[in-house]
């Protein structure tokens, strides 16, 4: 007889395949590993719960919420007559868990972020606003200012939230979905605009430097150019195959990379793109712009890094000693000669400098390393890894022990992590859908 969590990961892919959501089931059979022969009746979702409450009963412990959750599931399908209603917005109420003292030295709020499977974690620039994203479809505007950490809104969406962004001026932000829906809220979570031009799935949403545009990229080739108050500046329509990420060289030029390989460039104003490159023969996987020197780095399937001159448009170097998939790219904050890069299936960081040279290998996970990031000043980096814990490092390249694990090897995978605007704090969500903050600057190394 199988085991109480595997029949609810099948109770939940079945739900998810009935609902038409085909991109999340697959993504959750694959990690949750379950046998697609698996045989659920009707009803087997309330029989689970009642197992559920009947043993926090016994436990003694509190079931008030999982009581009135599963009286809503049974009224839903008394009504409608259907096995599994939907159970998101009952079951997950976003709901602070654990806040320390901020007198303590290793400061640590952990809170109940929905729905599991967070995949967006995002400070806003000049605040202690924090959003979160789920593939189940839910946006969170959390509070991180004071000791009363707080839920400010819960925004829903129908579809999977495939990338937030806030506006360099904290003012807004635009978030994107997997049924092509951008919306644009203000800052505290008020809707100003909606649009939805195609029924494809968005890959990135980014603000340029000035907020006035946000760059929207589609899985079917397109890129989209909003003005900030949601209506469309620009419309493209240039590469063959999904346009994967947006970045901005300045506040009039973006820069997209595709799966056909291409990096394409337009000017605000112009209906046409200024610059288009086959790049690579394969799909560019991640980029990264360094502002200062108008230098793009680029990621591949093909095992190689490109830095290019976006000024001029040409290679500038070629990096490819390392022979894996190149997965993130990321320039450090006020340099001109460093970027790090993470690879497929791997448990370090590598690091470059100017020559192109590997200076370091960050090692310390166990695991694959699923996201990092540097501080905004560029002086700490963090590193998250299925093996459920956050690693910072000193941003300094001669360096490259670890200063502090946070987090129990292990435990549920880090699937994405943000500082804060001032660098005192790391915000980084787990596959359970809790975030977990850190006060760096009390932490002792």
């Amino acid at each position: 007889m199988p085991d109480l969590e595997s029949e609810v990961d099948a109770l939940v892919l079945r739900y998810l395949m009935e609902r038409g959501c085909e991109k999340s089931a697959q993504v959750f059979l694959e990690e949750a590993g379950i046998k697609q022969d698996s045989d659920n009746q009707k009803g087997e979702l309330v029989s689970l719960i009642t197992k559920g409450v009947n043993s926090m009963k016994s436990t003694g412990e509190d079931f008030i919420t999982i009581q009135i959750a599963l009286h809503k599931i049974k009224c839903e399908q008394k009504a409608s007559n259907q096995t599994h209603p939907i159970v998101r917005k009952i079951a997950y109420q976003p709901e602070l868990l654990v806040q320390s003292s901020k007198d303590a030295m290793s400061v640590t709020v952990r809170l109940n972020a929905g729905n599991p499977g967070k995949t967006h974690v995002l400070f806003c620039p000049n605040d202690w606003l924090l959003l979160t994203g789920s593939r189940y479809g839910s946006v969170e505007l959390w509070d991180m200012s004071s000791n009363s950490t707080r839920l400010v809104k819960q925004m829903d969406h129908e579809n999977e939230i495939t990338s937030i962004d806030w506006s360099p001026n904290g003012l807004r932000f635009a978030t994107g979905c997997s049924n092509g829906l951008t919306r644009v809220y203000s800052k505290d979570g008020l809707l100003q605009s909606q649009a939805k031009i195609v029924d494809s799935g968005i890959n990135s949403v980014r603000w340029n430097g000035n907020a006035d545009y946000f760059g929207v990229s589609f899985k079917d080739g397109r890129f989209v150019i909003f003005n900030n108050d949601g209506t469309i500046k620009h419309h493209f329509f240039e590469h063959q195959k999904e346009a994967k990420q947006v970045g901005w060289l300045d506040n009039n030029t973006a820069v997209t990379i595709g799966a056909d390989g291409m990096l394409i460039v337009y000017k605000i104003g112009n209906l046409r793109p200024i610059s288009a490159i086959q790049a690579f023969e394969s799909p560019i996987n991640c980029m990264s712009i360094n502002i200062e020197t108008s230098v793009i780095a680029t990621g591949t399937d093909y095992n190689c890094i490109k830095l290019w001159n976006l000024a001029k448009m040409h290679p500038l170097e070629r990096v490819d000693e390392y022979r894996k998939q190149v997965k993130m790219i990321r320039w450090k904050p006020f340099e001109t000669n460093l970027f790090v890069c993470s690879f497929y299936d791997d448990r370090s960081l590598m690091a470059y400098d100017n020559e192109r040279e590997a200076t370091k290998s960050l090692n310390g996970h166990s695991n694959t390393i699923t996201c990092f990031e540097f501080s905004r000043d560029g002086k700490l980096m963090a590193s998250g890894s299925k093996d459920g814990t956050v690693i910072i490092w000193s941003g300094d390249e001669s360096s490259s022990i670890p200063l502090k694990r946070i987090g129990r090897a292990g435990g549920p995978k880090i699937t994405a992590l943000s500082w804060s605007s001032d660098g005192n704090m790391i915000a980084a969500s787990n596959r359970n859908g809790t975030i977990i903050s850190f006060d760096v600057q009390n932490m002792r190394y």
